[in-house]
Parts: C-alpha cells; sequence; structure tokens
C-alpha cells in the first residue's frame, strides 16, 4: 500500500466518523449511507481538495453531496 493510499484510507475513516457524529449516526449506518449516496466516491475522488479544509466543511460538502443523490440528512 502506498502513502498516499494509507493517507486516503485514514482520511475516510475519520470522515465517516466526523459525518456520523454530525447527524447523530452510528459509524456503520453512516457508512452504508455514505456508500448508497457516492458520499465515499466524493472523497475519493475530491480528496486532494477535500484534505486542505476542515472536517466540519468537508462533512457539509459530503451532506450536500449525498443530498443532491437522493439523501435526506440535512
Amino acid at each position: 500500500m502506498t502513502a498516499r493510499t494509507r493517507d486516503l484510507v485514514e482520511y475516510i475513516v475519520f470522515c465517516v466518523g466526523e459525518f456520523a457524529d454530525r447527524h447523530a449516526l452510528a459509524r456503520s449506518d453512516a457508512y452504508r449511507y455514505l456508500c448508497q449516496y457516492q458520499g465515499i466516491q466524493f472523497v475519493q475522488e475530491c480528496y486532494d481538495d477535500l484534505h486542505m479544509i476542515s472536517f466540519f466543511d468537508a462533512v457539509d460538502f459530503m451532506t450536500t453531496y449525498c443530498r443532491k443523490r437522493g439523501g435526506c440528512l440535512e
């Protein structure tokens, strides 16, 4: 595993945890939601930009992205 891949995986895990905390979800439920509404894919594709901003803002972007794909969390 490359260092970049490890960093990306760690970032995704942390984002899932922050997303779960923000939306009062279990981490497993947050992960399923983010997979269903392509939030994990969004983080993978936008990692270079997302990891430069706060986790608070990253979770906002993830929430908005998922909502545009049918998710119902605000």
